[in-house]
C-alpha cells in the first residue's frame, strides 16, 4: 500500500484486511503462486495445441 508491503489479517475467518489510513491509497494485491498459475497456464495450452493439432495420417485408396 503506497509502495509499503504490508501482510492482510482475517477478518471474522473468512476475508482479509488491512488498515487504512484516511484519503487516498494506491493498492497492488499480487496472489501468492500466480507466476507459477501462469507459466502452468500456458504449458497447458500449448499441450492442448499439440494434441489437437491434425497430422496427416495414411492416404485413402
Amino acid at each position: 500500500m503506497n509502495g509499503i508491503s504490508i501482510v492482510p489479517e482475517m477478518w471474522n475467518g473468512l476475508f482479509a484486511c488491512i488498515p487504512l489510513s484516511a484519503g487516498n491509497s494506491q493498492i497492488h494485491f499480487i496472489a501468492p503462486g500466480a507466476t507459477l498459475g501462469w507459466i502452468a497456464t500456458a504449458l497447458e495450452l500449448a499441450l492442448l495445441w499439440l494434441g489437437f493439432r491434425r497430422t496427416e495420417g495414411p492416404k485413402a485408396l
